[in-house]
Order: C-alpha cells, then structure tokens, then sequence
C-alpha cells in the first residue's frame, strides 16, 4: 500500500515530526512571551522597592523636621543640609550598602548608597524597564539630597523645614519623577 512514494509507518513519521516542529514553535512564542512578562514584573517589583524605601527616607526627614520643630529649634535646620537619612533609619535596613563615592560602587545595582562627597542618598537602578520614558538620559544613579526649607523674610533666611529633593548628576533640583508609573 504505497500512496505518493511512502509507506503507513513512513507518512506516519513524517507526522510526528510536523506536530514536534509545531510543538517546539508554539513553545518558544509561549517562552518569549513569558520572558516579557518576567521582565515587567521585575520592574514593577523594582519600581515598589524603589518607592517603599523613598518614601521610609522621605517619612525619617518629616520626622527630624518634627523633633526639630518639637524643640523650638527649627533655625538649626540648615545644618541638616545634605545629612544622611538613613542615619535615621533602622540599622537593619536592607538594600544600603553604605557611606561611599558613586564612583566606587561596581556591580551593586538595585541598592541605596550615601556619598559623602556629593552629599546625596543614590539609587543604582537595575532593570531597563524601572525608568520612565520622560527622562531623556537614564542616570546610573537617582539621587536624592536633604534640603533645608528657607523663606526670606524680611531680607533673613528663617528656617522653614526640611525635605528629601530630587537632584542630578550635578546635584540640580530635578523635576521629573523617575518612576515608571505604567
């Protein structure tokens, strides 16, 4: 029983290998797919870590701002000027490596570093996806610096607060949120 030149157990076998070539393609487009969504996932799990610590170093500002305010003593607020927030953390925090230059860091990316130099909190961003597409070159480092709030009244500059501000590389209010909000 030949039908166009092959045998049953030939035909037979040419089957199997159409239906393990579809198989294989199907699998792969799965996989890719799934890589993709692997890759989202991980920046939106970077991007939550990311704003869970800002906000802790955020809230550790409000709260010197408070002891300060709670002990009249709101005209020493310009020597928190560039300080460390993480001083006023927990000295179990994860995800910070230190007191070190941006400079020095290597390989450490998705973790938080003070640079006594620069005088500003870093975050080395990880994945590609973590950055918002309105920032036009994507920084190594998003930094941050204590600021103390002044108003000038009266031609003096009279303590007003403290706050944790967004700057660039060179140490400029930025005031573009780095934060991928898809």
């Amino acid at each position: 029983m030949r039908q166009a030149g092959l045998s049953l157990s030939e035909r037979a076998l040419s089957h199997q290998y159409f239906i393990i070539a579809i198989t294989s393609i199907v699998i792969a487009i799965l996989l890719y797919v799934l890589s993709e969504k692997l890759d989202q996932e991980f920046a939106h799990a970077e991007n939550r870590q990311f704003e869970f610590r800002l906000a802790e170093l955020r809230a550790a500002v409000l709260l010197q701002e408070a002891a300060l305010v709670a002990k009249d003593q709101m005209a020493l607020a310009e020597r928190f000027e560039g300080a460390n927030p993480m001083e006023w953390m927990e000295d179990d925090t994860s995800h910070y490596l230190g007191e070190m230059s941006l400079e020095t860091v290597e390989g450490q990316a998705g973790n938080w570093v003070y640079d006594p130099g620069r005088k500003v909190i870093a975050y080395k961003v990880k994945t590609q996806g973590f950055m918002s597409g309105k920032i036009k070159s994507k920084p190594k480092w998003l930094q941050f610096k204590v600021v103390a709030l002044l108003s000038k009244e009266q031609g003096t500059k009279v303590s007003k607060g403290l706050s944790l501000k967004a700057v660039d590389e060179i140490g400029n209010p930025r005031n573009v949120t780095p934060l991928n909000r898809e």
